[in-house]
């Protein structure tokens, strides 16, 4: 009998073991973060020798501006990576400013560029403030990494390409597409 209940025990803790092991399905994961999300890069800049967004680059935070103003994305909150007072890094702010100001928002821009737990913890924050749709603009390298941090995997955020949108929700890739700014995309 002891035998019987020593074999019981050891099958019981393997198979627990095991189970932890096994990812649960999506449909019966608890939402980490049910909104949606929106990741996008910052627009073109002029070289590696200057700060800001070059003529292109203002005229894609234009195009972000009329996009994502659209009904079907209610954006309720925006985040943008941390820039130096110098004015490097600060690309992805001037994007997404001109569509912060359409919507009187404020943009968030404390978490460091390389900081993607800061991102999701900050998405997190909007969401339990009451976001449902928030936009992420951020350097193209940093974007692979913070949708990893959100769950998906594989993301490529090609160095020649501006216009990619990533729509993310409970942690699902729910769509790839292009802002389909004219003239540049």
């Amino acid at each position: 009998m002891r035998c019987w209940l020593i074999v019981c025990t050891v099958l019981f803790l393997f198979i627990a073991r095991s189970a932890q092991a096994v990812s649960v399905p999506f449909y019966l994961r608890k939402p980490e973060i049910s909104a949606d999300v929106y990741l996008i890069r910052h627009g073109e800049k002029i070289d590696d020798e200057h700060t800001g967004l070059s003529p292109a680059g203002q005229f894609r935070a234009l195009c972000v501006e009329n996009l994502f103003s659209q009904p079907e994305f209610q954006i309720d909150a925006i985040l943008a990576q941390e820039y130096f007072e110098d004015g490097h890094r600060i690309r992805a702010y001037d994007t997404v400013k001109p569509l912060a100001d359409r919507l009187n928002l404020k943009v968030d821009h404390h978490c460091d560029r390389d900081d993607a737990k800061c991102v999701k913890k900050s998405i997190k924050k909007a969401v339990k403030k009451g976001a449902r749709s928030v936009l992420v603009c951020w350097e193209h390298d940093a974007l692979e990494v913070i949708a990893e941090e959100l769950g998906i995997k594989g993301v490529e955020a090609p160095s020649e390409r501006f216009d990619l949108v990533w729509h993310i929700n409970n942690g699902r890739l729910l769509r790839t597409f292009s802002e389909g700014c004219p003239w540049l995309d």
